[in-house]
């Protein structure tokens, strides 16, 4: 049934949850959308500005030789002017703040439309990214609802930083602005020799003749002006300066004479060139009739089959939403771009685990990028764009999970003979990078024969543990050991070697036994032991001294008896669970320990000193599913969706439509507060967890798995998705309320003997009724 609104913090959701509505404005932080290709990304907020977006800048040109940080201090703005009166506004409220009669910004996945409305004068702005060109394209339409003749001007100002590499001369002295009448274009063009690439200029363009244009951003703003209220604005004139060794910021004026009742549409374009040539060629080609329209409808469609590839319905409409189409857009942008510190080896191959099962040819590409940055003897950079070769113990743990997911979902076992480069010296089949990874976690171990961390794994903040070379981290090794595992399968299975598959068995042993024997605490698993052959997460400790991770990933990589694995849940319900989530680590340190590193020195309660770090409660959901807890599994999973019962957005502050990073844990001062979302490795996390082990349809070498691990109060689940040529229409009805059980399965209208459905490769749709019993 389709849910054509559903109400939230802050608004609602719409078109089954493909569109959020905001319809407060003076909301506890921005509400952030984005938009990108793989040239290109920019976002919005709610108020249609730069504020909030992609840590505080808006537009970033992505290219291997580095970003183009384009916008200076989240400035770009639009703004409007009425010339019956001198009354200015902006259409989403900020950075005026000037009150609007009426107001709405729908964000949809790679697009989001403003409109609103002041004395009569409504106004729509749509903004999406092409999917080629390093530009936002802004479709405007403004409407005169007065009895009488109205002229309204608008301004469109983009306040222009192009930095972004390092600087050995003066800044000032390689800027200058241009305008170019004859494709309406005000340019802020960088001519720096640092520049590490071309194309660092910003421009602002229209496909409608403008009034005006300015190119000084102090001309613009005024000499003491801000942003909320420009002096050119205020005084209606534009003085047509071409800026020179100062400032930068591109604004059209466009003066619009409105009829009553008539309504005028035109284009802007705000985006990164490389001069004139370039900007002509990108505003000229879009600006030809119709294209712009078959460009969002090029998008629209794009998104439309990234939902329907796996799409789920349950109980709770908002899971629904966020699994079909937000998380997944979530996890495209994270991949596609990275932080802002660049893109990360493991969060890239993460998100590729994840999209597998929706996007085989995009998780192939990016998988061979991924490896193309791990070194010949197994370990990785830690990330690129830009380069960051410090070594992190986790690299190589990621890598079997995607090939494997990838085999599992496809059947392409050629993947395994493709070759890709190594980052330092030679190259390799996508299979020796797979080993080379496992033998180097499984071969560079410590005195106690566990991984050494060096300079961190998973856990960023472990800086301290193994900086001087000595240091083992629990957590590494368990990953390992579960790596290890999938690629004894795959040996087995797909390459049909047993002997490699006994010799990657034996080194999970081996790992698995100085486990046993030295990171076992009693009641739970230490987190690391240091270069000094001190114990990290341990009862003997006064603080951290238990870490959820190594708990959690026993269970994952399955390490443990019924015995223990009982134990560790009691540990971590015990001493790690909040209100927003499990904690990384409890109690947070309070006191510097350079032997553990940089997480001791944060405040109590933020990043991994103790906060509800939603990806690591992605791990923990997997293992409360493997035990059978759904309802311990589905209340993780709650806690950590945007405006749960526990900690609505009105305290959090997160976007109701994506999840965020982190909540503040319980010592922190602003307990509950999220500090940004979208780029999060829990996206790909909370996908895999819903879909793969809540509603538990999982793909496998000879066929799709059936494994349901429900919250009780569950009567019915559905999945629907795409599987080795094939269309499978799965429900799952839960009829004496169970979380675990026997499962009978029909399949076809027919009984179906195994868990086990069959890869039918015949583009047909198959019908699955699962009962659990």
């Amino acid at each position: 049934m389709r849910q054509d609104r559903y109400d939230t913090s802050f608004g609602y959701f719409q078109k089954n949850g493909a569109e959020f509505v905001v319809t407060e404005l003076n909301t506890p932080r921005a509400l952030v959308n984005y938009f990108w290709n793989f040239q290109f990304i920019s976002g919005i907020s709610h108020h249609g500005g730069g504020e909030g977006c992609y840590k505080e800048r808006t537009m970033q040109y992505i290219d291997p030789r580095g970003r183009n940080e384009m916008i200076r201090d989240m400035h770009r703005y639009f703004y409007l002017r009425d010339e019956k009166n001198g009354l200015i506004w902006s259409p989403g409220w900020h950075p005026v703040h000037e009150p609007v009669d009426r107001y709405t910004c729908t964000h949809g996945l790679g697009y989001s439309i403003l409109q609103s409305s002041k004395n009569n004068i409504e106004t729509k702005f749509r903004v999406f990214v092409p999917e080629n060109d390093p530009c936002e394209i802004w479709t405007i339409t403004i409407s005169n609802k007065r009895p009488a003749p109205a002229t309204i001007k608008m301004y469109s100002f983009a306040d222009w930083l192009l930095l972004g590499y390092p600087r050995y001369c003066d800044y000032f002295g390689m800027l200058t602005g241009e305008y170019f009448a004859d494709i309406y274009a005000a340019q802020g063009c960088n001519r720096a020799a640092e520049r590490t690439h071309d194309i660092f200029d910003g421009f602002v363009a229209s496909d409608l003749l403008p009034s005006g244009f300015e190119t000084s951003q102090r001309e613009f703003l005024g000499p003491y002006g801000f942003v909320n209220r420009p002096e050119a604005v205020v005084n209606g004139k534009l003085k047509g300066t071409l800026a020179s060794c100062e400032n930068l910021a591109s604004t059209l004026e466009h003066t619009i004479e409105l009829a009553p009742g008539q309504s005028i549409t035109f284009n802007i374009f705000i985006g990164a060139s490389n001069g004139y040539e370039m900007t002509k060629e990108l505003v000229t080609r879009l600006s030809r009739s119709g294209e712009i329209e078959c460009e969002f409808v090029r998008l629209w469609t794009k998104k439309q089959d990234m939902i329907k590839q796996v799409r789920i319905r349950t109980p709770d409409a908002r899971v629904n939403f966020l699994i079909n189409g937000w998380i997944k857009q979530q996890i495209q942008v994270y991949a596609d771009v990275g932080s802002d510190n660049g893109r990360g080896f493991r969060d890239a191959m993460q998100l590729l685990w994840a999209t597998a099962s929706y996007d085989r040819d995009y998780t192939r590409r990016m998988l061979k990028e991924c490896l193309s940055h791990q070194f010949a003897d197994g370990h990785t950079l830690r990330g690129w764009l830009p380069i960051d070769d410090h070594h992190y113990s986790d690299g190589p743990v990621w890598i079997t999970p995607v090939v494997d997911a990838y085999l599992k979902e496809t059947g392409e076992v050629d993947l395994l003979d493709e070759i890709v480069p190594f980052y330092d010296a030679g190259e390799g089949t996508i299979w020796e990078h797979v080993l080379r990874g496992l033998r180097h976690g499984s071969d560079d171990v410590g005195q106690h024969g566990l991984t050494k961390c060096h300079f961190g794994d998973w856990n960023d903040s472990l800086t301290g543990v193994g900086i001087k070379g000595r240091g083992e981290s629990v957590w590494t090794t368990m990953g390992i050991i579960y790596g290890l595992k999938l690629a004894s399968r795959i040996a087995r299975v797909v390459k049909n070697d047993m002997a490699l598959a006994d010799d990657l068995t034996h080194r999970a042993e081996c790992l698995q036994q100085a486990v046993d024997e030295f990171a076992w605490d009693g009641e739970w698993y230490l987190r690391a032991i240091n270069d000094y052959n001190e114990k990290v997460g341990s009862r003997s400790e006064a603080e951290g001294f238990i870490y959820l991770l190594p708990q959690v990933w026993a269970i994952v990589a399955d390490m443990v008896d019924e015995k223990r694995r009982q134990a560790l849940y009691r540990a971590v319900d015990g001493y790690l669970d909040t209100i927003t989530g499990s904690r990384t680590l409890y109690p947070p340190y309070t006191r510097y320990n350079p032997r553990i590193g940089r997480v001791t020195l944060m405040t109590p309660g933020i990043w991994e000193n103790g906060t509800a770090y939603c990806h690591a409660n992605g791990f923990k959901i997997i293992a409360d599913c493997l035990g059978g807890r759904g309802d311990e599994a589905f209340t993780s999973f709650k806690k950590a969706m945007p405006d749960s019962e526990w900690n609505a957005s009105t305290h959090s502050g997160c976007e109701p439509y994506v999840l965020t990073n982190q909540f503040l844990g319980p010592e922190n001062r602003r307990a509950g507060k999220s500090l940004w979302a979208w780029m999060t490795g829990a996206a790909g996390w909370y996908y895999r967890a819903m879909t793969e082990w809540i509603i538990g349809v999982r793909a496998e070498f000879d066929g799709l798995l059936i494994d349901p691990c429900l919250p009780h109060f569950w009567q019915t689940a559905e999945l629907e998705r795409t599987f080795r040529g094939a269309r499978y229409h799965i429900i799952i009805e839960n009829p004496k309320g169970l979380q675990k059980g026997d499962i009978k399965v029909i399949l076809d209208d027919k009984p179906h003997p195994s868990h086990l459905l069959p890869i039918f490769n015949d583009y047909g749709l198959h019908q699955v009724k699962v009962v659990l019993d």
